[in-house]
């Protein structure tokens, strides 16, 4: 069993719906998958153009069980529990599903997710 699992996450899968009145698309979604045990780690970002006012890409890592999730790239990932925890609510695109060595019925089984959030200098102005 792999330890350390201590938050819970929804996996959106994420559409376009019709268009709305002004011509843009309305992004919709679906949640795929709900109270995921997982692991939620920054794996850091570029304080220093963050700084000089440049929006930057953050990137995370996320490590779940069970491996048996139908999850591709391009979903979101939503940390759901603990509610006090400072990423909890925010969406994250999966850009990378790393799969472990281990086979399917193995207990020490995990998946490992690379994820992104663009993060705005300034976002407050």
């Amino acid at each position: 069993m792999v330890q350390g699992l201590i938050h819970k996450a929804s996996i959106w899968q994420i559409g376009y719906g019709s268009d709305d009145p002004s011509g843009g698309a309305i992004i919709t979604g679906t949640v795929v998958y709900e109270n995921v045990p997982c692991r939620f780690q920054k794996k850091g970002g570029l304080l220093a153009l963050q700084q000089q006012g440049y929006e930057t890409i953050s990137t995370y890592t996320a490590l779940l069980i069970p491996v048996t999730l139908d999850v591709e790239e391009r979903y979101e990932f939503v940390i759901t529990s603990p509610s006090n925890h400072p990423f909890a609510g925010k969406r994250y695109r999966i850009i990378e599903i790393i799969p472990a060595d281990f086979p399917p019925s193995d207990p020490r089984n995990y998946m490992l997710f690379t994820l992104q959030r663009a993060e705005k200098a300034h976002g407050l102005q």
